[in-house]
């Protein structure tokens, strides 16, 4: 394992380049003062690998389980920023990644001029860059050991976080595993409060953190917790109108025909029958 030195906390806040905005309704995980611990320590080598808990069927590192957030929240959380006054960096990987470029971008980012025509130099020049910079480099989405190896670039005062779908990657990149579970039942309940989505439907307010020309399907939507009851018990939506609580999909309920006007004319007895 690699000897890493102390990263005393101090009054300067490193930048944040390519790291990504926390998702609007981002509730606090269980595990996070866990993971910082671990990350700024120096038990773990200098480098944590955030998998995912297998949830019954004997898989490591489901997709969806909420690594990259919880990277995302370790990497602005201020206790951090204050470790690594020369910076926090964030490399998006992927299954099929350019690693070259991926390489060379974050040297650009760090103001490196080399002359690196492979893997191995973009790596060496990236050491050599770093090696006496307290900085954090989150290696996001990870797939395989060599792409890990070749982004382990940083120096005894720096720290690297990766996040994989497979712990066999963390492991054989000399990372600490750091297993990411389901939320805990109260991180759900304060999500539900939250109401990130309403169940089966949704409300007329805009996706979150974009604006009305470029929301998407895959936006997540926001409503009030009474919407959220409502719509859990399948009353109607407290926020919508007759007219709107009748549109489907984008479709509009038929509209009704005016009421036909009842007769009022008597309704005439009918004769006995002739014997």
């Amino acid at each position: 394992m690699p000897t890493v030195a102390d990263v005393p906390e101090g009054d300067v806040a490193g930048p944040l380049s390519r790291v990504p905005a926390l998702p609007s309704g981002y509730v606090v995980r269980d595990e996070l003062d866990a993971l910082v611990d671990a990350v700024v320590g120096t038990a773990a080598g200098g480098a944590v690998g955030l998998t995912g808990e297998p949830a019954g069927v004997g898989l490591h590192g489901i997709g969806g389980i909420g690594k990259s957030v919880l990277a995302a929240a370790l990497a602005t959380d201020d206790r951090v920023r204050r470790r690594f006054p020369d910076g926090v960096y964030w490399v998006t990987v992927g299954e099929r990644p350019d690693v070259l470029a991926l390489q060379l971008d974050l040297m650009s980012q760090l103001g490196v001029r080399a002359d690196a025509r492979t893997r191995v130099d973009a790596a060496q020049a990236l050491g050599a860059a770093l090696a006496d910079k307290r900085v954090l480099l989150v290696v996001d989405d990870v797939w395989s050991v060599d792409d890990a190896q070749d982004l382990r670039v940083t120096g005894p005062r720096g720290r690297l976080l990766y996040t994989s779908r497979d712990q066999g990657v963390v492991d054989a990149a000399g990372a600490t595993a750091h297993r990411v579970g389901v939320l805990s039942p109260a991180a759900a309940r304060a999500l539900v409060g939250e109401c990130s989505a309403c169940p089966g439907r949704r409300c007329r307010r805009r996706p979150t953190g974009r604006s009305p020309q470029s929301g998407t399907s895959r936006s997540r939507w926001r409503c009030s917790p009474q919407r959220f009851e409502a719509a859990r018990s399948g009353q109607q939506d407290p926020g919508r109108t007759t007219g709107e609580a009748g549109r489907v999909r984008g479709r509009r309920s038929p509209p009704t025909s005016p009421a036909t006007p009842t007769s009022t004319a008597p309704t005439p007895t009918p004769r006995p029958s002739a014997r």
